[in-house]
């Protein structure tokens, strides 16, 4: 099992996460940040289970840590998606961070969150078309929790 801050030196945790998924799709993961956002978002692409920092007990994780070893040993490799999860910085960034269908690999697009329509971005490592959409209810929660931070 492996466990996860998203926040790493020297690479990107959404980086490392998809290194584990393609290469070890049998090794349960848990994702944790205090720095992004996966409200209503399919994490499975690259994680079994997300979590917010400070957002979750200690039973709740043991709880999700029995409940993927009970799952586990021997895991297929996910079904490839046809649209991409999004990551959404909890702080003012300017961009959010889409996760290539083909690849797995993140990369940076920018933050134009006016409509609902679903968008196209290449991804720089292996040139896929990869379809995305901002949720705007996502941006509605996300920016009521800006407001209540310090």
């Amino acid at each position: 099992m492996i466990i996860s801050d998203l926040r790493m030196p020297n690479m990107s945790g959404f980086e490392f996460l998809s290194i584990v998924r393609r290469r070890f799709a049998h090794i349960p993961v848990i994702g944790i940040s205090g720095e992004f956002v996966a409200e209503g978002m399919p994490t499975a692409l690259l994680m079994d289970a997300f979590y917010q920092k400070g957002g979750y007990t200690q039973a709740e994780l043991l709880s999700t840590i029995r409940r993927l070893i009970l799952e586990s040993p021997i895991r297929p490799h996910p079904p490839r998606a046809d649209t991409a999860p999004l990551w959404i910085p909890r702080r003012e960034a300017g961009y959010i961070v889409a996760v290539c269908t083909e690849c797995l690999r993140s990369f940076p697009v920018a933050d134009d969150s006016s409509g609902t329509e679903i968008r196209l971005a290449e991804c720089p490592s292996c040139g896929t078309t990869v379809k995305y959409m901002v949720d705007s209810a996502v941006l509605r929660m996300l920016e009521q929790k800006r407001n209540r931070l310090p």
